[in-house]
């Protein structure tokens, strides 16, 4: 069977569809069962001209297999990959743009653990100037959000992010993979401190190592803090403030992310029923140890 009208038959399938123009902006979550290879095959086989990708590694041969047969039929397709050149940080971003309108920024490598086991969160939204933008590694702002490529505005992203957690009025829950950087530890104790309900899920793993300091510090200042259930690597790195405003993107919450790494991050306003039942079921969803 074609592999076209083999996707096509896999979407009628699952209940979350690929964003539309008159609904333009999704999340898709391993907490939600959606089946993040089915969406991002069938994102990669609705382009018509180009495809962008980047991914931390890319090892997942049925996705490379798809890559190379769009490449086959005529569709530009660029991988972006690591940086030969020798530097600090490492390339880090995982995106997708389609056609340059359509962009997913998520947590997921194209590797197979990291589609169908790992604990991850993607974003897809149609706007071309926000694909642009992150083409072209710059600052984008709309009504809804705002893009931060960490590469040219790591500063000004941190500053954002420490801006949010230190002006939080009722909640701040963060769900990371790897949480070391003492600025954002400290502003998350000092929320706390003055009455915030501060929230903390982070991969059992790092908590052992990596994130080990900073897991010590926050537990012992009083904060709540979980570890996730399972072998699989807890992926995500988002924080919801009051319910309302989420911080999103590649970007472990450490100073290499924000100071070194090319990374994607994202601020958005969660401004509607259907996003903020999205979150409320993302943050009760996760297994604890």
């Amino acid at each position: 069977m074609p592999i076209t009208l083999l996707l096509i038959g896999i979407f009628s399938f699952f209940s979350s569809p690929l964003p539309t123009k008159n609904h333009p902006l999704r999340f898709y979550s391993s907490e939600s069962r959606d089946d993040l290879k089915k969406i991002f095959s069938l994102c990669i086989d609705s382009a018509k001209h180009s495809i962008h990708t980047s991914s931390f590694g890319y090892s997942d041969i049925e996705m490379l297999s798809l890559l190379k047969q769009k490449k086959a039929s005529g569709i530009d397709v660029t991988l972006h990959q690591e940086n030969t050149k020798k530097t600090r940080g490492i390339r880090h971003r995982k995106f997708l743009i389609i056609d340059e309108e359509l962009v997913c920024i998520s947590s997921v490598n194209l590797t197979l653990p990291s589609l169908t086991v790992h604990n991850n969160i993607a974003l897809m939204l149609y706007d071309q100037n926000l694909a642009r933008s992150m083409l072209e590694n710059r600052f984008y702002e709309t009504n809804q959000y705002s893009y931060y490529p960490l590469s040219s505005c790591g500063s000004l992203a941190l500053d954002k992010v420490l801006f949010l957690i230190e002006n939080a009025k009722k909640s701040v829950q963060v769900a990371m993979f790897t949480l070391t950087h003492p600025q954002i530890v400290h502003a998350l104790i000092q929320a706390s401190s003055r009455g915030v309900s501060v929230k903390i899920h982070l991969d059992k793993q790092s908590a052992k190592a990596a994130s080990k300091k900073a897991y010590e510090t926050l537990k012992n200042s009083g904060i709540e803090i979980f570890q996730n259930q399972g072998k699989q690597l807890f992926h995500h790195k988002c924080a919801l403030i009051d319910e309302q405003i989420l911080i999103f993107g590649s970007a472990n919450w450490t100073k290499s992310a924000f100071e070194f790494n090319d990374e994607d991050l994202m601020v958005i306003k969660i401004d509607s029923h259907e996003h903020q039942k999205f979150f409320r079921r993302f943050f009760t969803s996760i297994q604890y140890t």
